[in-house]
Formats: C-alpha cells, sequence, structure tokens
C-alpha cells in the first residue's frame, strides 16, 4: 500500500510538471499564475519535514485547470502517461510559430524537473539549428551573456538567440532565425527562460 501511495503521489505531481511546462512555465510560474504562492509547487514543498506525502488538494487542481485550461482527464492522462525522465515536446515550425505536442521526448538531465524539449521543424534557424535538431533548455542553469538561450513571451512566441547583454529588468540577444538582429526583452514580458543546454542532431 505504502508503496502504490508513494507511486500516486509521485505521478501526479510530475503530471503537474509536465502540464507547467506544456505552457511554457516552470513550477513556481504555473503556481502564481493559478493564484498561489510562488513555493507551493516546489519539490522541497512535496514531502513535510518528518516524511509525510503532501498532496495538491482539490481546490489547487481547480486553480490549475482555471489557469491552463486543462481537463481532470488531460492531469490523470499525464500522471499516467509519464515517466520521471519525460518531458513535452514543443516543436518550432517557424520563427517564433510553435505546435506543442502531448508526446514525450526522454531527457537525459534527470535533476531538472523543468527541463524542456524543442524540436526545429523548419530551416529557418540556420546556420545554428538544422532541420530536425532537438534542443535541451533548462530554465535553472545559470544564464550570463554569450549563453544561447529560448524563451516564450507572454504572448506565446518563442524566441531563439545568444545573449548580448542581461540585466535584473531587461536582456538584449542576438536573435536566430531574424539575420542576427537584435531584440530586447522586458523581464516582465517572458513567461519562460532557460539556457540551450544541448543539441541533438
Amino acid at each position: 500500500m505504502e508503496q502504490q501511495l508513494n507511486e500516486q503521489h509521485r505521478r501526479l505531481w510530475q503530471a503537474l510538471d509536465l502540464l507547467a511546462a506544456e505552457n511554457g512555465l516552470s513550477p513556481s510560474g504555473l503556481a502564481k499564475s493559478a493564484g498561489l504562492d510562488a513555493t507551493a509547487f516546489n519539490p522541497s514543498k512535496r514531502v513535510t519535514r518528518d516524511g509525510r506525502l503532501r498532496w495538491p488538494g482539490a481546490e489547487t487542481l481547480v486553480k490549475v485547470m482555471a489557469a491552463t485550461g486543462a481537463r481532470l482527464t488531460d492531469i490523470a492522462a499525464l500522471a499516467g502517461e509519464a515517466t520521471p525522465n519525460r518531458r513535452p515536446m514543443i516543436r518550432l515550425v517557424g520563427v517564433g510559430e510553435t505546435v506543442e505536442t502531448r508526446s514525450d521526448f526522454e531527457v537525459p538531465v534527470l535533476d531538472d524537473p523543468d527541463a524542456q524539449a524543442i524540436e526545429i521543424a523548419t530551416d529557418a534557424y540556420q546556420p545554428q539549428f538544422r532541420l530536425g535538431d532537438t534542443l535541451l533548455v533548462s530554465p535553472e542553469a545559470p544564464l550570463t551573456k554569450g549563453d544561447r538561450i529560448a524563451l516564450r513571451s507572454k504572448t506565446h512566441m518563442y524566441e531563439l538567440g545568444e545573449i548580448l547583454a542581461l540585466g535584473p529588468d531587461a536582456l538584449t540577444l542576438s536573435s536566430f532565425g531574424s539575420d542576427g538582429a537584435e531584440k530586447r526583452y522586458a523581464r516582465s514580458d517572458v513567461s519562460w527562460i532557460g539556457r540551450i543546454i544541448s543539441v541533438t542532431y
């Protein structure tokens, strides 16, 4: 019984992690979008100090569904199909244009629950990335000038580029797929950002 409860607990939290990733959010971003404390979905809060499992309540799930448009059956499907080292695949079919899929991609970085996979399904990002490349992006990795990054704006557009300048309130990047055009994003206009940590050809 205890083993079964542990597995169900793992799968339910994992489903919320996957739902966050599908919406271009980290677990903390999902919590905030649902009107919860930013730390509500932190891995450290999923088990109490004395080892008891902490479960997301019905009200929490309702708020998450309202924030993402997901149904309870969607969460159940993610909980039933997911494995710890898989993430949703997002396909870029043009500069900034995405098709989000429910197929999972096996992520080799198991200690980063927010890692996300992006498939390049266009020639528009050459020469940096080719058609068929898969990018593994980590929002937990520290960002510095010169890093290649992926970001999602609050208008749901994706951007790939190299950081030219990075400040507390804004960042400037050389945009891939736009002939190296410089683009500036206010932090408040970015819903998700991560460093490209690997490329699979």
